[in-house]
């Protein structure tokens, strides 16, 4: 029973500070010294109020730079590719035109059916890392999107459309690796002086 006393005191001493000046011990002081004590535990209260709240400020100072940390560590794993397959679009722009060739009787057809299966199987390996082809031939020219190296008017569209695609565009995941070279058909325009 004893030891239930002991812990009801300490919790309620955790629970209550006490002012240690408000004690009868302290009744023989003169007042000055025991107004010097008060001034002196409220200035160190306030500073150890400050240090708390500068500890919180701290703490979550670190907890962001943590999250912001592992967010540019994905950003890092996620694109650490971009360089590489930007240099390796010319390879994949080479298999697309060996294979478009018009004189495939000369080159062979078994010839072509490799160039084809290794064409695709490096295109497998690109887009299991990332890569997307972007598609245009027919589409809305978009200028983010698409390199206009030649203009056409016609009077068949009422938008510009990407007519033919000479290179695909990619990206890896979100980003931009490269825009599509194409030739883009524009609403011909009359003449205002008829």
């Amino acid at each position: 029973m004893e030891t239930n006393d002991k812990n009801q005191k300490t919790d309620n001493s955790s629970q209550e500070r006490e002012d240690p000046l408000k004690n009868d011990q302290h009744e023989g002081m003169p007042s000055e010294v025991v107004e010097s004590h008060r001034k002196e535990i409220e200035r160190i209260k306030q500073e150890a109020d400050a240090n708390y709240n500068l500890y919180l400020r701290s703490l979550a100072d670190a907890e962001n730079g943590r999250k912001r940390l592992l967010k540019e560590v994905e950003s890092s794993k996620r694109y650490a590719l971009e360089g590489f397959l930007k240099d390796v679009l010319p390879v994949l722009d080479g298999f697309e035109k060996a294979l478009l060739t018009k004189d495939q009787e000369s080159a062979g057809s078994s010839l072509l059916e490799g160039i084809a299966i290794v064409r695709r199987q490096l295109l497998e390996l690109l887009e299991k890392n990332g890569l997307q082809a972007i598609s245009s031939e027919g589409k809305k020219f978009d200028p983010t999107l698409h390199q206009a190296i030649k203009r056409t008017e016609s009077a068949d569209v009422t938008e510009e459309i990407v007519e033919c695609e000479y290179a695909k565009a990619y990206k890896i995941y979100d980003r931009l690796l490269r825009p599509a070279i194409v030739s883009v058909l524009v609403p011909f325009k009359e003449d205002s002086n008829d």
